[in-house]
């Protein structure tokens, strides 16, 4: 059984819509698109050809998912969010508003990418996951802190805690220490804070990033 909530939505020749399956208003699916039973498409959804949706999969409003993408079981797609051709989400990850994935990257079961946050083509997230030279735990993206619009990226990784603001790249300390020397004090103690809190609750959750095997 499909359920499409009116006849604005677009279904090309797909190549099997799972039972109770629910696809959105105005939502265009691609040719040869497989959706796995429950699977529940938003509104203005775009889905390209050869697409592999998996079973129970939640995907948000105005999202576009490319050509051959797969997305695992239980997986969640939040709103406006955009997954690359090819990208490849494993079961039970969860894909933030407005995240950027890009062409071929992999990210691994149950991991969590968050708002706003923008990952570059063939990149692979999971275990033992590298980013700037780090052995990345895990990470976040903080938008307009400063009020400029850019986007901060915090890692914790198995030496600390770096960010990464613009062009600029430092340990957590020699990030707010250069921030209170421009006068800013507000975004040095914000940044601290939440990057203090995040790698607090990483340590209670008993991460470790796949660096203890």
């Amino acid at each position: 059984m499909l359920s499409i909530y009116d006849d604005y939505a677009k279904i090309g020749n797909s190549e099997k819509i799972g039972n109770f399956a629910e696809i959105g208003n105005f939502a265009e699916i691609g040719d040869n698109v497989k959706i796995g039973e429950r699977a529940k498409i938003g509104y203005y959804v775009d889905i390209g050809d050869s697409a592999d949706i998996g079973d129970h999969v939640k995907i948000g409003n105005h999202v576009d998912i490319g050509y051959c993408a797969k997305i695992g079981n239980f997986a969640e797609i939040n709103d406006f969010a955009e997954i690359g051709n090819g990208a490849r989400i494993g079961n039970f990850a969860e894909i933030g508003n407005f995240a950027e994935i890009g062409d071929n990257v992999e990210i691994g079961e149950r991991a969590k990418i968050g708002y706003n946050v923008d990952i570059g083509d063939n990149a692979i997230i999971g275990d033992k996951f590298r980013c700037e030279g780090l052995e990345v735990i895990d990470f976040f993206t903080m938008s307009n802190v400063d009020g400029t619009g850019r986007r901060i990226h915090i890692y914790v990784h198995t030496k600390g805690i770096t960010v990464r603001a613009g062009c600029f790249k430092s340990t957590l300390d020699e990030f707010c220490n250069k921030a209170e020397d421009e006068g800013k004090h507000l975004y040095a103690v914000t940044v601290r804070a939440a990057a203090k809190a995040f790698a607090a609750e990483i340590h209670r959750q008993g991460k470790t990033g796949g660096w203890d095997k």
